[in-house]
């Protein structure tokens, strides 16, 4: 391999992450922006803030922030789901015994007769 080399192997991480700024169609600062963050990218800025954002947050990066403990789900876990089933399922059949009587009282023959 002689001559200049036209790639370069990473070390150590791999990113898609792409950097923008929201602006008009058109604006003429777009070019400007889109210069500067060309220059950024180029000079590895961008890079460096993932990689500094990554050292912030090690669980991010570390086999121990990777690893999820996994569980099995209980009914302790959805508890709350069952208890909003329970009021829905109660509050059902309270509103089908007032319709119920509702209609026994308005269709009553003592009401027909004296009415």
């Amino acid at each position: 391999m002689y001559g200049k080399k036209n790639f370069h192997i990473g070390k150590d991480s791999f990113s898609l992450e792409q950097a923008g700024i929201a602006c008009p169609t058109g604006h003429p600062i777009r070019y400007k922006i889109d210069k500067i963050i060309s220059h950024l990218t180029d000079g590895g800025i961008i890079n460096k803030w993932i990689e500094d954002d990554f050292l912030m947050y090690p669980e991010r990066t570390s086999e121990k922030g990777r690893e999820s403990k996994t569980t099995a789900m209980a009914l302790v876990h959805i508890q709350a789901a069952f208890y909003l089933l329970l009021g829905g399922l109660i509050l059902a059949a309270l509103c089908l015994l007032g319709e119920v009587m509702l209609m026994r009282i308005q269709t009553s023959p003592e009401k027909n007769i004296n009415g």
